[in-house]
């Protein structure tokens, strides 16, 4: 509510988790979703961030302007408010490391979002970098600018 004419995201695993005295992480509900969801323009998080938990999706997407669910080797879900849901298979890669590759959609569909307009050219490029990222190791799944340019451009 502060930022009115911004574009607000948010990425709500933090809100998901908690943890004990010895730092394990364990999930919790999200408090603030009802609250939250409506306000922001993009939301993003994991089916795993969710325990694949079909009707909290459903719940949320039905909250939500934006919800993009990501789905690991299987792609991800982009629901609109008022639209129909929206599937997006991510390529057959093998994979080397994970790390990261929630991160790398993220970024590269909020640009591509910003850039563009399109959510699904958004999703498509964003599914595509983060399914090439997890194919190297650490920082290596980074993509670089050719990367980002074929991803675009496909």
């Amino acid at each position: 509510r502060a930022f009115p004419h911004a574009f607000c995201a948010a990425t709500p695993q933090g809100w998901m988790r908690t943890w004990d005295s010895e730092g394990v992480v364990s999930r919790k509900p999200w408090a603030d979703a009802e609250a939250l969801l409506p306000l922001l323009n993009a939301t993003i998080f994991s089916e795993e961030d969710i325990q694949h938990d079909q009707a909290l999706e459903a719940h949320y997407a039905a909250l939500a302007q934006l919800l993009v669910v990501t789905r690991a080797a299987k792609g991800c879900t982009v629901y609109q408010k008022d639209q129909p849901p929206i599937d997006i298979s991510a390529p057959i890669v093998q994979v080397v490391d994970p790390t990261g590759a929630g991160d790398v959609f993220t970024g590269v569909f909020l640009v591509m979002m910003q850039r563009t307009n399109d959510v699904r050219h958004a999703a498509e490029v964003a599914t595509r970098l983060a399914s090439f990222s997890v194919t190297r190791v650490g920082l290596e799944g980074i993509p670089t600018s050719a990367d980002i340019e074929q991803a675009v451009r496909r």
